[in-house]
């Protein structure tokens, strides 16, 4: 080794001169380039390219998550969570560590599918601190403990603990699903993945009932038969893996033992302990195959905050939803109500739950463009009042939307209790926030 040198954060491209006097860095996330002068081999020069139009946090995060350089991190500049999970995808290799063999997952979407590890033991994105305590031989990202003794879903929350630690669980929840390639024009499923999805969603295979849509996972824990080998120190249940992108994240199962999807049906599947697929002909398989392979993001739109708003029933003009988004929470809530064509007397108060009055509330996660909630019928309260009625929430049923852009929509509702389902269009009540939405990668 002539020298090493310190340039900028992920250095990723070398240029050396014609006259090989001068050597070129780009680093990737610092936005410069390094120019060398290789005979002191020290830094002439530094020159700022570009301005990374990333969040501070979101960017901090993205260079730890790329980084090796420090103690905090890695012992001896050795790893980084880059290492095994490039551009925050996988290395598609299985790796032994203290809980047994492990195939590296894709963290594409990870947010969206709490817990992680395939043990489920990491209940929040901070939990990496104890990856980059015992794998990454670094000394951590927050001072104390790991929070994971006996394991992290049993300790102490790691948000909030670090700033660091914090920025590169930002980065993880910025990572989003690629556009799918599987899909035809307009994000519409293939002839052969059509017929694929019916059996997925059928009661012979049982396919969607741990792997629910959108999000593809129950997220929890099953033992499907895969756990029993001799280096498994985690028990024989394992996280239900999400099946968006899950056609460019091979192997499969958590010790890389499927070489492909069809062997996860086939020959890793004896007992029908992940789907029943034992029944299924040749052509059967490779349906379920294709469907399997569409899985994901068949569009760019995205829930976001934009979509805060009133929004109207596009059939009955007197009935509609108010929305809020949380997008750091991934959370959204949606306040369905009706009321009268014909106002009522000025000296007349509305309340809630009255039989000219509804309101439907539901909150819950979302993914991509989608989210399927419990809905609680609110009863209680009353408007343009000092005191309040005391609400009362009851179960009612579900609730699945559908966002198709930044200004129209499905909603789909299930609720039992009324005998009531059915579903109808919305769209916005008003422009105003369409053009934050758009901004914030809606279509």
């Amino acid at each position: 080794m002539l020298a090493h040198l310190e340039v900028g954060a992920n250095p990723r491209g070398l240029v050396l001169s014609a006259d090989e006097s001068t050597l070129y860095v780009n680093n990737n996330l610092s936005g410069t380039v390094a120019v060398i002068d290789t005979a002191t081999n020290k830094i002439s020069e530094v020159i700022q390219v570009s301005n990374i139009p990333l969040s501070p946090a979101v960017l901090s995060g993205k260079r730890l998550f790329h980084s090796s350089d420090t103690p905090d991190l890695s012992r001896d500049q050795w790893i980084s969570c880059a290492t095994c999970h490039f551009d925050g995808e996988m290395d598609s290799r299985t790796w032994f560590f203290p809980d047994g063999p492990r195939n590296s997952p894709s963290l594409l979407g990870v947010a969206d599918t709490l817990p992680v590890h395939w043990s489920g033991d990491l209940d929040e994105l901070q939990d990496v601190e104890v990856t980059v305590r015992d794998i990454q031989a670094g000394t951590g990202l927050a001072t104390g403990s790991d929070n994971c003794t006996p394991a992290c879903d049993q300790g102490e929350p790691n948000a909030g603990r670090s700033q660091a630690l914090d920025d590169l669980a930002a980065f993880m929840a910025s990572l989003k699903l690629s556009i799918n390639p599987n899909l035809e024009e307009n994000g519409v499923l293939s002839e052969s993945a059509v017929r694929g999805k019916t059996l997925f969603d059928s009661e012979e295979t049982q396919c969607s009932t741990s792997h629910l849509p959108p999000l593809y996972t129950d997220v929890q824990k099953h033992d499907v038969g895969t756990g029993d080998g001799a280096g498994e120190r985690k028990g024989s249940s394992f996280d239900t893996p999400s099946l968006r992108g899950i056609y460019k994240t091979g192997p499969y199962l958590h010790h890389g033992a499927a070489q492909s999807l069809l062997d996860v049906l086939t020959t890793q599947n004896p007992a029908d302990l992940h789907g029943k697929t034992s029944h299924l002909d040749e052509s059967e398989q490779l349906d379920l195959v294709a469907f399997l392979n569409s899985v994901g993001s068949g569009a760019e739109f995205e829930i976001n905050a934009g979509l805060n708003d009133a929004w109207v029933n596009a059939g009955a003009p007197f009935q509609g939803l108010f929305i809020t988004v949380f997008p750091v929470l991934k959370l959204i809530f949606v306040g369905w109500f009706t009321f009268d064509s014909e106002p009522p007397a000025e000296d007349v108060m509305a309340v809630f739950g009255a039989p000219d009055q509804r309101w439907v509330t539901a909150l819950g996660s979302y993914a991509g463009s989608s989210a399927s909630l419990n809905a609680e019928l609110t009863t209680g309260g009353s408007f343009n009042s000092s005191n309040p009625v005391p609400t009362q929430d009851t179960e009612y049923g579900s609730i699945d939307i559908e966002f198709t852009d930044c200004r129209t929509g499905i909603v789909k509702f299930e609720f039992p209790a009324a005998g009531q389902s059915g579903e109808f269009a919305f769209q916005r009540a008003v422009e105003s926030n369409v053009p934050l939405c758009e901004m914030l990668g809606g279509e």
